[in-house]
């Protein structure tokens, strides 16, 4: 078996990529069911999609370990393997940032948008499985089990005109808008926007070049190192940051239980008598709710005041709403269409509507 040294090389490489990317996937899908969380869900599969894209790689290595030749490419398996895995990337991937980007965007336009990608990807899946050669090029060693088969889309084929009617769209317009989020946000947030910008424009940008020329063999391990590289900015762009809370700060209560009880608990005390500019600046900065204090980056939908910029947290803006509808940063009314009610003209209890569970009766809180 005479594999050579850059056949080792590209081969180890995408054993890597692929086993870290399925244990990162199957992670993300875990803690998703384990918090009921749609949007980890589809990152999850997002991310096994994007490590399986070279399954078909990791089949020929590890064919010429065992072997000594590569695989047997019988109705085009080898492409196959390598480009099904754009099915489920590119539907899941456009349902994920329609969540995480632009979640504000309208129902009927977000289910449109799902919907066209639907489409695409059974068209795709279906023209490659049946035609894998009318669109793949594959380009075998000169010595069988020398080094690993190569492929690329061909030009302008059904399969290069599906890419570029769902991958090169989806690019542009998540690209835009995740770098305008960027630029109008300060902060974490910003720089998780900014990292997850470069990782896309690293990742598809360099995977592009992998998927439609055959580069010369020390341009292909860059070409797929700076893809690595783009996958590494991804992961660190939707990583959630441990805060230490400052000790300088005058809003000191811990971090609170993202239970309801205790966020309906500290919501209902009386708003801290010391908050400042600093202060506010200091939470908007480490993206924390000024209420609960936990941290909103990641995928947890927040209202930032547009008078003073205080952040937080979907439930303690709703309750501040119930409660006195002001702003602990600037007073201001959080909901523009309903008035203040200032703290001394709160009744002395304020009643709760929980949602009803059983054993769970409705609490009343004190002022």
């Amino acid at each position: 078996m005479d594999i050579s040294f850059f056949c080792w090389l590209n081969g180890i490489t995408v054993v890597i990529w692929l086993s870290l990317g399925v244990i990162w996937g199957v992670m993300s899908i875990y803690r998703a069911f384990k918090l009921k969380t749609k949007q980890l869900l589809y990152l999850g599969l997002s991310i096994l999609s994007i490590s399986l894209l070279f399954s078909g790689l990791v089949a020929d290595f590890v064919y010429i370990l065992l072997f000594g030749r590569n695989l047997d490419n019988f109705a085009g398996i080898h492409g196959i393997l390598t480009f099904i895995w754009f099915v489920p990337l590119i539907f899941f991937g456009t349902v994920l940032f329609t969540e995480l980007v632009i979640p504000e965007m309208n129902k009927w336009i977000k289910a449109s948008l799902i919907l066209y990608m639907f489409v695409l990807c059974t068209i795709f899946a279906i023209i490659l499985i049946l035609f894998p050669f009318a669109s793949i090029d594959f380009k075998y060693p000169t010595r069988q089990g020398e080094d690993l088969i190569d492929n690329i889309v061909i030009a302008w084929s059904p399969i290069y005109i599906l890419l570029g009617m769902t991958l090169l769209p989806g690019i542009l317009i998540f690209g835009s808008i995740t770098l305008y989020q960027a630029l109008k946000t300060t902060g974490v947030v910003r720089k998780k926007l900014i990292l997850l910008f470069c990782a896309l424009s690293l990742f598809f940008g360099f995977g592009s070049i992998d998927l439609t020329v055959y580069p010369a063999d020390f341009l292909l391990l860059i070409t797929r190192y700076v893809m690595i590289l783009g996958g590494v900015l991804f992961y660190f762009s939707i990583k959630e940051k441990k805060i230490k809370e400052s000790g300088k700060i005058s809003l000191k209560s811990e971090k609170l239980d993202e239970s309801t009880d205790m966020l309906i608990e500290s919501i209902s005390q009386p708003r801290p008598v010391e908050i400042n500019q600093e202060d506010v600046e200091f939470y908007r900065n480490e993206t924390l709710c000024m209420v609960c204090k936990n941290n909103l980056v990641g995928f947890k939908k927040l209202y930032i005041c547009p008078d003073c910029k205080a952040m937080y947290c979907e439930d303690c803006a709703k309750e501040l709403i119930k409660l006195d509808n002001m702003c602990w940063g600037c007073l201001n009314p959080i909901d523009k269409s309903q008035p203040t009610k200032p703290i001394e003209e709160v009744e002395d209890e304020i009643i709760v509507d929980l949602p009803k569970e059983e054993g769970r009766e409705e609490r009343k809180y004190p002022k």
